[in-house]
């Protein structure tokens, strides 16, 4: 019922505006201002709205959306492109990206100043900027240790086992274990190998391989995260060590 709702709020919010727009159906708008013409997909916002009913949490949204139809010059946006980790089942048509598991993909992005816009990545990007695809990496894997900077994970003892938190308040949090420093960043706090849940953007436990037990009592809350976040990522569970990132299970959906 609070999706109906949602799509209402923000089509009577995009009237208001004087927002010329087309319901191209499965939650998706094509928007226009002038400028340029912009598919938006409204699933995870009003999933947001669903859960907590504010209004205005749409009319941030959109005024996110048409900030996206001015994308910012590379000698902005290269202190802005980040990897960020997404639910595999997205359309993701031409964008910058690579698979790494059954359920999660990391995509190249460009981000406002308050990471409260992502917007997804494509080859006219590169264009755009005239800049390689391995800069763009670069630039990417840069911001993201940026991220970790001058921070150390909060740890939470479980009896002889040690819970890890990472302290980056931004909708990135999950995207730092892309980071090249990730392992410098939890090594000494919490141990390596780790294993990571990520169920959402804004939520990562991370544990040592060696207390693996742990992951028993973290199924409920991961399952909570997923299902009420606007933006899940998955259920599984992430083996990260040198050589690489795997899933090795999941928590039922």
């Amino acid at each position: 019922m609070r999706v109906r709702e949602a799509r209402s709020v923000f089509e009577e919010e995009l009237r208001r505006r004087g927002i010329p727009f087309t319901v191209v159906g499965d939650g998706r708008y094509q928007l226009e201002n002038g400028t340029g013409t912009l598919t938006v997909n409204l699933d995870n916002v009003a999933r947001d709205f669903q859960r907590d009913g504010d209004e205005a949490a749409i009319a941030r949204f959109i005024d996110r959306v048409l900030s996206r139809l001015d994308a910012p010059p590379w000698e902005v946006a290269r202190t802005r492109v980040y990897w960020s980790a997404e639910r595999f089942d997205h359309e993701f048509g031409d964008t910058l990206r690579e698979p790494v598991s059954d359920t999660v993909t990391r995509v190249l992005v460009v981000t406002d100043l308050e990471h409260g816009l992502i917007t997804w990545l494509t080859p006219s990007d590169l264009e755009k900027w005239n800049v390689s695809l391995r800069e763009l990496r670069e630039a990417a894997d840069g911001n993201l240790d940026r991220l970790l900077a001058d921070k150390r994970p909060e740890v939470a003892n479980a009896g002889d086992a040690r819970l890890g938190m990472i302290p980056v308040d931004s909708a990135l949090k999950a995207s730092v274990i892309f980071a090249p420093g990730f392992k410098q960043f939890v090594a000494a706090e919490v141990g390596w190998p780790v294993l990571v849940v990520l169920p959402c953007r804004d939520f990562v436990y991370v544990i040592a391989e060696t207390d693996q037990h742990l992951l028993s009592r973290m199924g409920a809350v991961v399952q909570r995260e997923f299902r009420a976040s606007g933006y899940p990522i998955t259920t599984e569970v992430l083996r990260i060590s040198d050589a690489g990132i795997e899933a090795i299970g999941r928590f039922p959906d």
